[in-house]
Parts: C-alpha cells; sequence; structure tokens
C-alpha cells in the first residue's frame, strides 16, 4: 500500500480551511511505494521523482512512536545543497507538525518517530553508525556509495517497532567497471540486458530472493528454490529484492512545471546523456566517444591568418 496522509488546516472565516494530500504520483512513485521487497532499488536515469519517493517512504510509519528512518548521502554538502534532500524534506514534514533541528539533520513527530539524514564521505564513515537501530535505510544515489558500505549498514537495519526492517535505495545507471558503483551494476545484472544496456521491461519490478553463501550472493525466484538447493537456510533469513525503473515521463509534475527539462537531459554530452536520459547502464567513456577524430577537419598546414598568433617556446 502506498505512504499518503492528510492534513487539514482549521482555516478563519477569512480563509477558509485548505486540505494537503500528500502521496506518490501515478506510475513509477506508486509502485515504488507498493512494493513489499526487503531491499529495492530504483531509478534508472535523471527526474522520474527518485527522491521525493524516498522521502515519502519515511513517512510511511510516522504515527509509530518507536520508528525510525535515516537517508543517506554521501556527503553533508550533498544533503544541505539548495534542491537537496533537507530542502525536500520542508515541502512535505512540515505538514506532518514534525519539527527540525538543523543541526543534527533531523525531524520528529509528534508521536516520536524521527527521519534522519546522514552521510558517509569516507569509507570509515559506516562505523558511525555501530549500535544503531534504523528501520528505514534509504540511500539516495546508491552508486556513489562503495559495497562495503552498503551491506555494513545493513548490519544496523533493525527495529523493535513492529515494523519489518527494510531498504530503499535511489541510483543512476554506472557500468560494470566504474570504480565505485561497479559494484551496483554486477548487483543489478539479472535486471540488466546485458546488449543494450537496458533494463529488461519483463523483469522490471520483479522480486527475486537471495542469501549470502561463501562469501556470494545466490540468487533465485522464490524462497522455497533457496531452500531446497541449500537446506540448512531457514525461510525468515532469505531476503527479497527487486529493481524499478523510474521514467522522466511518468513525473507529471516536473514536467508541467518544467518542460524544458527533457531537452537540458538531451544536450548533454553522449555519456551522460546515454545513462541519464537513455538509462543506458554500458554507457561509458571510450575511443571516440571522448574524442572522436571525425568531429575534426584535418588540415595539412596552419591557416596563415593564424600563423602570427602561433609562439613557440623550446626549453
Amino acid at each position: 500500500m502506498a505512504a499518503t496522509a492528510t492534513r487539514t488546516d482549521q482555516g478563519t472565516a477569512a480563509a477558509p480551511k485548505r486540505v494537503v494530500t500528500i502521496g506518490p504520483q501515478s506510475g513509477f512513485q506508486y509502485k515504488t511505494l507498493a512494493c513489499p521487497a526487503d531491499i529495492l532499488l530504483n531509478g534508472g536515469g535523471a527526474g522520474p521523482g527518485k527522491t521525493f519517493a524516498l522521502l515519502l517512504e519515511s513517512l510511511r510509519h510516522h504515527r509509530n512512536p518507536q520508528f525510525t528512518a535515516t537517508i543517506f548521502r554521501r556527503t553533508v554538502p550533498e544533503i544541505t545543497k539548495q534542491g537537496g534532500l533537507w530542502d525536500e524534506s520542508y515541502k512535505l514534514f512540515p505538514h506532518l507538525k514534525a519539527d527540525a533541528n538543523q543541526q543534527s539533520m533531523k525531524w520528529e513527530f509528534p508521536s516520536g518517530a524521527s527521519v534522519q539524514f546522514g552521510a558517509m564521505q569516507f569509507e570509515k564513515d559506516k562505523y558511525n553508525y555501530d549500535g544503531s537501530q534504523i528501520c528505514l535505510i534509504g540511500f539516495d544515489q546508491l552508486e556513489h556509495f562503495t559495497e562495503g558500505q552498503f551491506w555494513y549498514l545493513w548490519a544496523r537495519n533493525r527495529s523493535t517497532c513492529g515494523v519489518r526492517p527494510y531498504i530503499r535505495a535511489t541510483c543512476n545507471p554506472v557500468p560494470a567497471d566504474d570504480p565505485t558503483g561497479g559494484w551496483l551494476h554486477k548487483l543489478i545484472q539479472w535486471w540488466i540486458n546485458p546488449e543494450t544496456g537496458k533494463i529488461i521491461p519483463e523483469r522490471d519490478g520483479q522480486l527475486r530472493w537471495f542469501i549470502r553463501e561463501n562469501e556470494q550472493l545466490e540468487w533465485a525466484d522464490s524462497k522455497a528454490e533457496l531452500i531446497a538447493r541449500f537446506p540448512h537456510a531457514k525461510a525468515e533469513e532469505i531476503l527479497s529484492f527487486t529493481f524499478i525503473e523510474g521514467q522522466l515521463s511518468e513525473n507529471a509534475i516536473l514536467m508541467e512545471l518544467d518542460p524544458s527539462y527533457v531537452a537540458k537531459l538531451r544536450a548533454l554530452p553522449k555519456v551522460d546523456r546515454e545513462r541519464l536520459l537513455h538509462h543506458n547502464w554500458n554507457a561509458r567513456p571510450t575511443s571516440g566517444n571522448v574524442f572522436n577524430r571525425a568531429w575534426f577537419e584535418i588540415v595539412q598546414a596552419l591557416p596563415r591568418e593564424l600563423e602570427s598568433e602561433v609562439v613557440c617556446t623550446t626549453l
């Protein structure tokens, strides 16, 4: 069930009461918030409303006094920059009467539930969360985090609030050989067409199940299949995972407010355009993409009008 919330302002005779309904847009955001997976990774490009959906998810249990959520970006400036997580949260959280603490980047709701924003700039920063109990862990732009940071935080994904702990993460495409985010490409390779680099439509949003055996993730289409292969495995130890791709066209609000945004994505250099507009997980700088000889005219000598501008220096 998708997270929604409603606030009614009492109003006055001069200003009648106003009802504010908070919820996902149809399509990508709704599918994201309706997903039952233990780990959901979503995105695939720029503009579908990934971050907003992540913030909405953190509001789902705001009436539970013991509920806690932490949403991570790699660095603090990424959280506090104009239009970042902290700015965007102000569009939502005050409607539910949450109080903001700028110093700790934390929101507290009347029930006692809390949502905090955190950073892990360096690999060792993951240890700052030792002892934490976080029911919902969110990663915004997961491709910027290391594999070690992601899986270590999984150990902090625990709670006694009555809600099954879970992880939600957003991302943009990265190739398998990317020095930071290549692990992410490999994690979701079942969903990626290896030839085109695009998400396979029939697999978009399909749940898979996994356990870790001998330092390897073992995958299957059901818990029963994994238990048959690994009889020692317990059902509660087997976790679900999926990937949901979002399209810019599904973000009707953005398209209405900034209809030229797609033109801006089309104007990007080829590799960035392939990743952010065309959702290509194989796009990478290669010979001919960064510098293509065909883009330039080859001449036998320097044009005469430029000769006087050339200064040769020998060391």
